[in-house]
Parts: structure tokens; C-alpha cells; sequence
């Protein structure tokens, strides 16, 4: 069970998809209950317990998860429930019988909800109505490289978000989408609507993804990798592939690829793969941000890579580099080696008087 304030962790969820490429998905609350809420029965027979009590009684009995938000829901109530074989919604309109206590389910995890004496009001002409911000640090499970944080509040303009203090002053917070900087160590206001979803990338992130759309994780292929980094400080990244349905990655079929970076005036990115498995990834696309100028040249394993001055011919090229001013960030792009290479990207600053 999971007691939300101030300053606790809502932990965000990642799931690692096809090739292994970290898809980053927000923490979505769901209005309709997963299939696991349906098909899970429980049984119980408590008298005069807390419900606390019971809700540790439940995640005994299931692989569910209660988060709530610390001082909002009275869970010290005693209560008395006797259920056979009843779903967790049933259980939970037992136990919170005419307290005003709504929950939302994603996954395994359910999310309780106090709502406002406004929202109570028309609780019972408008269910959705019932549904209240959940507030508190947002971060994923290893507290890196991106933090987010939904808008779950109709009519929401701005949402809180905590950025937590490394101790090292030379790790920044980029926005996902302006790529605005921040010192941890803060709580920011960031604008938002109710298909907002705020995510900070951290020094040192690396993160894959597909450039290309995927509508089925088991038959659709990865064709274009899209690398986002921040490469303030030396950092690696592993992303691991296989044919994700049988097992014949214990016998060579993966593809592992190990992805390092070395910071500095010179910006070295190393890719190192180990395995048989196919690689599909056709095109790779580096996001490489740098706020404070655009570099001086991009090399892959040592050859100068073409620099365009305009975003289209970028675009319409094969292989080149572009900085864009929008991002703040080296645009880089080029077939797949498929082999182990280098791109250094030089960040140098050189005497032109001298030259």
C-alpha cells in the first residue's frame, strides 16, 4: 500500500515494448476497470476491523496495489465485511459505503480518491465528476531519466511538478516538449490541458524509441530508432531484442546493444552490439541536446557527416546533421551501420582569428 504527501514518490510506470526500445507511457488513470479487477474474486470475513486493515487484507489476497493520498481518506473507520467470491469493486463499495470515496483502476494498482465537497455535490449526477488530482513527486521506478506527471483534473491550467535534488549541480532537468532547463532541487508550475502529459529528461538520459509507428508489438518492426540524450555527463544505456515469442534468445537470437556516451567539448556516442538477432533498425536519428550552441561538426566512425543549414533539406537528406534552435538540440541522422560505430559530436571552441 501506498500513503501519498508532499513529499513522497508516485512512481511512474515503464513498460519495456518490442526490441526492448523503452517506450516511456505515462501514468494513465483508466475510468473502466482492467480485466484483472473483473476476473480477480476475493473473500472475506472481517468484523470491526479498520480499513486499513482490510486493504492489506486484500493485497494479500491479489497482486493489488492501494495508493492514496495521505490526511484525505478516513481509513482508520471500522468496519465489518463478509464477501465469497466477489470482484475488488464490489469490496470497495462495501467498505466505503456513503463515505464519498471514489477509486480509479489501471493495471493492479488502485488509485483512491477523495473528492471535493463540490465534486460530492453532483457525485451522484455525474460519476466522473468525482475524479481528483493526485498529487505528489512524480518519478519512475529508478527515480531516471524522465519524470511526468499526468493531468488527471478537468479544467486543469497548471500542474506541480517536483524535480529532485541530485546534489550535483551540473545535472539539469530539460522539458520533454520546450526543452526549458531547470535546477532540481524545485517545485515547477508547468502550463497544461487535460491531454497534457509533463515529462523532464535528466542529464545523462538516454532514451530509445521508435521513429516509426508500431500497431502490433509482435508482427510490426522497428525501422527507424530515434535516440533522445542529454549528454551533460558521462552516462550507457543497454537496450535488449529479441523475437519476443519464443525462447531462442538463450540460444544467441538477442540483440543486445549497449549505447555510452562521453561528455566533454568532444561528445563521443559508442554503439556496441552483441548477438545474432536481426537488427531492423534501418535509420538511426539522434536527439542530442545542447542548449548553448550548435556544434562545430558531427563525424560517424570518423568521416565528417553533411551539416544543412535548412531543416528541410535535413529532412530530405539520407544522412547529415542540423541544429535546431526550437530544441536547442543536434539533430543527427544516418543509416544503420549495423556494426559497432562512433559519433562524435565536437562542441569545440575554436581561435577563427588564429585559424
Amino acid at each position: 500500500m501506498l500513503e501519498l504527501d508532499q513529499s513522497s514518490t508516485l512512481k511512474k510506470i515503464l513498460s519495456i515494448m518490442k526490441l526492448t526500445v523503452v517506450f516511456l507511457i505515462a501514468f494513465s488513470l483508466q475510468i473502466s476497470a482492467s480485466v484483472y479487477s473483473q476476473t480477480t474474486k476475493l473473500s472475506l470475513n472481517v468484523q470491526n476491523q479498520s480499513i486499513k486493515d482490510v486493504l492489506y487484507l486484500i493485497e494479500n489476497q491479489s497482486d493489488f496495489r492501494f495508493i492514496y493520498e495521505s490526511g484525505k481518506i478516513n481509513l482508520d473507520k471500522k468496519v465489518s465485511v463478509q464477501v465469497r467470491e466477489q470482484s475488488v469493486e464490489f469490496v470497495l463499495r462495501q467498505l466505503f459505503n456513503n463515505e464519498g470515496v471514489d477509486y480509479e483502476i489501471t493495471e493492479n494498482n488502485l488509485i483512491l480518491i477523495n473528492p471535493s465537497p463540490e465534486q460530492l455535490k453532483f457525485a451522484g449526477q455525474n460519476k466522473s465528476q468525482t475524479r481528483k488530482k493526485v498529487t505528489g513527486v512524480v518519478r519512475d521506478q529508478n527515480g531516471e531519466p524522465i519524470i511526468g506527471a499526468n493531468v488527471v483534473e478537468k479544467g486543469a491550467e497548471i500542474r506541480e511538478v517536483y524535480l529532485p535534488d541530485t546534489g550535483d549541480k551540473n545535472i539539469r532537468f530539460y522539458d520533454y516538449y520546450t526543452r526549458n532547463e531547470y535546477e532540481g532541487g524545485q517545485t515547477i508550475k508547468v502550463p497544461v490541458d487535460i491531454s497534457s502529459i509533463p515529462m523532464f529528461i535528466k542529464s545523462g538520459a538516454i532514451i530509445p524509441m521508435a521513429a516509426n509507428e508500431l500497431n502490433n508489438l509482435m508482427n510490426d518492426k522497428v525501422d527507424s530508432l530515434h535516440i533522445i540524450m542529454a549528454p551533460d555527463i558521462d552516462s550507457s544505456f543497454t537496450i535488449y531484442d529479441d523475437d519476443g515469442k519464443t525462447n531462442d534468445y538463450k540460444n544467441g537470437s538477442y540483440l543486445k546493444t549497449d549505447i555510452s556516451v562521453k561528455a566533454g567539448a568532444k561528445t563521443y556516442i559508442d554503439f556496441e552490439y552483441e548477438g545474432s538477432y536481426e537488427n531492423t533498425a534501418e535509420t538511426m536519428e539522434l536527439d542530442v541536446i545542447h542548449r548553448e550552441k550548435a556544434p562545430f561538426y558531427v563525424q560517424l566512425d570518423g568521416k565528417e557527416v553533411p551539416h544543412f543549414l535548412h531543416r528541410r533539406k535535413y529532412e530530405e537528406s539520407d544522412i547529415g546533421w542540423y541544429y535546431s534552435q526550437t530544441k536547442k538540440s543536434v539533430q543527427v541522422k544516418y543509416p544503420n551501420p549495423k556494426k559497432n560505430h562512433q559519433v562524435l559530436i565536437s562542441f569545440e571552441v575554436f581561435d577563427m582569428i588564429g585559424m
